[in-house]
This record gives C-alpha cells, sequence and structure tokens, in this order.
C-alpha cells in the first residue's frame, strides 16, 4: 500500500493506468437479472437459518424448520405468497403455491380468498397479492 503512496510513478504505471481506463466499461449497478423461475428451489426461506424448503408441518397450524424455527401456518403461507410475488413477474397459479408450500390445497384455497385477488375463472385463474 505504501507503493501506491509515492508521488511519482514509472512509465510502467503511468501507460497500465492509461491501459485500464481505455479498456474500462461502466456497467449500471442498478441492472436487476430474472432468473427463470421454474429453475429456482422452491420452497419457503427460514428467517432463522435461511434455509429454503426446510419446513414440516408439526402440528395442525405450526410449521417447522429443520434447525428448531417454528412458524404459523398462516404466517407460513403469506411469507410463500409474498415470496412468489417477488419472483414471479406474473400472477401466481394455486398450483405453484402449493408445489412451493407443500401444504394441503383447501388450506391454500382458504389464505388465498383471504389475501389475494384473483384474476380469471376456472383452469386461468391465477392470483395477485391485496395490496
Amino acid at each position: 500500500m505504501d507503493y501506491l503512496r509515492q508521488e511519482t510513478y514509472s512509465d510502467i504505471d503511468i501507460q497500465t493506468g492509461h491501459l485500464l481506463c481505455n479498456h474500462h466499461s461502466p456497467i449500471s449497478r442498478n441492472r436487476i437479472h430474472y432468473y427463470p423461475y421454474e429453475t429456482m428451489i422452491k420452497g419457503v426461506q427460514c428467517k432463522q437459518c435461511g434455509a429454503i424448503g426446510t419446513f414440516v408441518a408439526q402440528t395442525q397450524r405450526i410449521m417447522m424448520c429443520s434447525c428448531g424455527s417454528q412458524i404459523s401456518k398462516e404466517a407460513y403461507i403469506l411469507q410463500a405468497i409474498d415470496e412468489i410475488t417477488l419472483l414471479k413477474t406474473t400472477p401466481f397459479k394455486r398450483k405453484e403455491l402449493n408445489e412451493y408450500t407443500k401444504v394441503n390445497i383447501s388450506t391454500i384455497k382458504r389464505y388465498l380468498k383471504k389475501y389475494c385477488n384473483i384474476v380469471g375463472n376456472n383452469k386461468s385463474s391465477r392470483y395477485v397479492k391485496n395490496e
């Protein structure tokens, strides 16, 4: 580091600096890369240990992570809805939420009715989270 603090630099240092400046291309730091949802690992992320998809039903209303962290089933499904909404740029299907959470479909229907708006009908039904 002391080498960089000197006041005079050799010709090689100056040439190297010019080469770096000439070949530098500014990169936009605001670019967001969207990964295909189909290739992602699906599952709710544990807020305590950070593991994805390790929750199992401990009781009828409690989900438990492999690290011992517990969360209510309602909070679990709400977190899953938030995560899917962030990961997908389009409205999601009930089946996708079922694959993401591995929770009983009737439980998912109940919470979707409570927290989401439905777009379309029958087989073309998609869900968007209420604001």
